[in-house]
């Protein structure tokens, strides 16, 4: 179990647990979380925004991020279920995008 506190407008950075799920926990202010699912179909965002008392799962192996609401400093509590809990690959390069490739410019 961990606990993480946010300060306003930060962001813990894309990632994913190739094996194993995750379970958080609001103690105080407003997160906004999501994953992004993989499949043949395409890929889809589900995000929610959770407030004090929420509680969010992460499915194993998929994509997600979390970060709080403007102007709050959430405290959350993380459960992990994973066979190598410290296997976290980032992904930051693999996200990044660029806003002027459809229009030409580089």
């Amino acid at each position: 179990m961990a606990r993480i506190d946010f300060v306003p407008f930060g962001v813990n950075q894309p990632l994913y647990h190739p094996r194993g799920s995750e379970l958080l926990f609001v103690t105080k202010g407003k997160l906004y979380v999501g994953f992004v699912t993989s499949s043949v179909n395409g890929n889809r965002l589900f995000a929610k925004v959770l407030n004090e008392g929420d509680a969010f799962v992460f499915p194993i192996g998929l994509i997600r991020f979390q970060g709080p609401q403007p102007w709050h400093s959430p405290h959350l509590e993380a459960r992990e279920r994973e066979l190598s809990p410290l296997l976290m690959p980032r992904l930051d390069r693999s996200l990044t995008l660029n806003p002027w490739s459809s229009l030409g410019h580089s």
